[in-house]
């Protein structure tokens, strides 16, 4: 990943300020890889919620038509070479500033349809897609919400048409060197794309 792009979004809110260092020791693995790093502190941003309104897919075609932040990090995401979802697990899920800024990424598909694996989604709307990266960080150890996150995060993964991806769930009491040998492993891995998953109902 050497000399590569990587776009950070931080989904990490005000109460969530204990979590900075391992979003630190996160940039430091990719620093020391030669990555070159954006990051978007989300909460701190103007960002609208999705209207619903598909004007980036018919009246402003791959532009969100609200102006604000969310065309800059679309931007920004789709020249990147890997872009990194950061986010504490929120009930197996993404902190409400990540899921915002997700829901407007459908800018960076088509309103078409293909088959894929048996499955219909929209196809990308840009030839270059970036490599993606999707960390959950946890207080305290959960292993089914960590399931549901990294089932999340991969039905997901499938819509942004990654040429790879992967995802971790870690937990923030974690020593340092812990967190960094996690973190290295997940530069150099490639998850496959879960295709007809979903978590066992229970």
């Amino acid at each position: 990943m050497s000399g590569k792009k990587v776009v950070i979004l931080d989904g990490c809110g005000l109460l969530d300020q204990d979590l900075a260092p391992v979003l630190g020791g996160l940039s430091d693995v990719l620093r020391r890889d030669g990555s070159q790093i954006e990051t978007f502190p989300l909460h701190e941003m103007k960002l609208a919620h999705c209207l619903g309104c598909f004007g980036c897919w018919l009246k402003t075609p791959g532009m969100c038509v609200e102006d604000d932040a969310g065309r800059q990090i679309a931007k920004a995401v789709i020249q990147s070479d890997t872009t990194v979802f950061y986010t504490p697990v929120t009930f197996g899920g993404y902190s409400p500033d990540l899921k915002k800024m997700m829901d407007r990424f459908i800018q960076l598909i088509s309103p078409y349809f293909q088959m894929d694996h048996g499955e219909v989604h929209h196809p990308p709307r840009y030839a270059h897609q970036p490599r993606l990266m999707m960390v959950g960080v946890q207080r305290h150890p959960n292993s089914h919400e960590a399931h549901i996150f990294k089932t999340l995060a991969g039905r997901n993964a499938i819509n942004f048409h990654p040429p790879t991806y992967a995802t971790e769930v870690v937990v923030a009491t974690d020593p340092a060197d812990t967190l960094r040998r996690r973190f290295e492993a997940l530069l150099a891995r490639s998850d496959a794309l879960p295709f007809g998953a979903s978590p066992p109902l229970r």
